[in-house]
């Protein structure tokens, strides 16, 4: 068999709606708080040495962290800590969350009813997330997770922020990306920070991401834009040669996007009885480009050879 293919557009475009994102906020927050409560004992007030094992700690009142705060995964690197309160969230200047023993930044969820803010100087890991008010964070902070609030501004800097690296227990939906987000409010940075993620609003501005020294490894969303984002999809498509519905081995043959459109030759030898079928058949990888995942084999010939 012998035939020209052609495979599809290799480009992927795809968009970005602040207004999607708002809505998912709510459902990443309606994930996060329906995980059953597992402690509703602890003080309001964490840190000081203290260490904390995984679990659920729902807290009546305004949560305050000082000093040092150890999450101990013991030993489980899917152990999950929410610490969540039905008012605002605090660090002390200088607090510093440390993880051991498997815990990690992606499933640690700092949750609040109103605002919150951060010290000069908190180290600390995982989601930050206010329900209902602003964000505030001081200077010289380092954090590994993500600000994001339903309705407040949010503030940064001078520091570093970055994404976890490892996949969340929750679904983030399209904000899974993003280290900065806000249904309504402004973002502002206020210094030479460093941000590794994206950043949006979906109703306020957003300022300051062009001082001197600030350096942002993702892309900023401003309020109600939709931004598409063109990607380059390598297609790649294998063509074989079926006898009666089964495979001839060694009749396959591969070629990618990268080189469409070109020609594909096939060889296979097989018994084939009366009444029985010789078929060309061919897929293609499950990518998602602009024209689909369609193949069109053009010019095809087939040649039967008996050998008896």
């Amino acid at each position: 068999f012998n035939a020209q293919c052609d495979l599809p557009d290799a480009v992927s475009t795809s968009g970005f709606s602040t207004a999607t994102a708002a809505a998912d906020l709510n459902l990443i927050y309606t994930d996060i708080i329906n995980i059953p409560v597992t402690n509703t004992t602890h003080s309001l007030t964490f840190g000081s040495g203290e260490l904390l094992t995984p679990g659920v700690y729902s807290i009546v009142g305004a949560i305050s962290i000082a000093g040092s705060l150890t999450l101990d995964g013991v030993g489980d690197p899917n152990s999950i800590f929410i610490i969540k309160g039905s008012a605002a969230l605090n660090t002390a200047a200088g607090t510093v969350v440390t993880l051991i023993n498997g815990a990690s930044p992606e499933n640690i969820y700092w949750i609040a009813q109103d605002a919150i803010g951060l010290g000069a100087s908190t180290t600390i890991q995982g989601t930050v997330f206010s329900n209902s008010a602003a964000i505030a964070v001081g200077g010289a902070c380092t954090v590994s997770g993500r600000f994001l609030t339903k309705a407040g501004a949010l503030s940064f800097g001078a520091g570093t922020l970055s994404l976890p690296t490892n996949p969340s227990s929750i679904n983030f939906r399209s904000l899974i990306s993003f280290v900065m987000f806000t249904s309504a409010g402004g973002v502002a940075n206020t210094g030479a920070s460093t941000y590794t993620g994206d950043i949006g609003t979906n109703l306020g501005a957003i300022t300051g991401f062009t001082a001197i020294g600030c350096i942002v490894n993702g892309t900023i969303f401003q309020a109600g834009s939709t931004t598409a984002a063109v990607s380059s999809v390598n297609h790649e498509a294998t063509f074989s040669l079926y006898a009666n519905g089964v495979l001839i081995p060694n009749s396959g043959r591969t070629r990618t996007s990268l080189s469409a459109p070109s020609d594909v030759y096939l060889q296979g030898v097989a018994t084939v009885m009366a009444g029985q079928t010789i078929e060309v058949r061919w897929k293609v990888d499950a990518q998602v480009s602009d024209l689909g995942g369609q193949v069109n084999a053009n010019n095809r010939i087939l040649s039967l050879t008996m050998v008896r």
